[in-house]
């Protein structure tokens, strides 16, 4: 499982994400409305 630490400033959906694509290459990306 990704680990990692957030840095200064860094909200913990960022860090995951960044966290996500360091160790695994799999991109994040930020979904915006509803899902149906």
């Amino acid at each position: 499982t990704p680990g990692g630490q957030l840095r200064m400033g860094e909200s913990f959906e960022t860090a995951a994400a960044r966290e996500l694509n360091e160790e695994t290459g799999v991109e994040v990306r930020k979904r915006t409305g509803k899902a149906s």
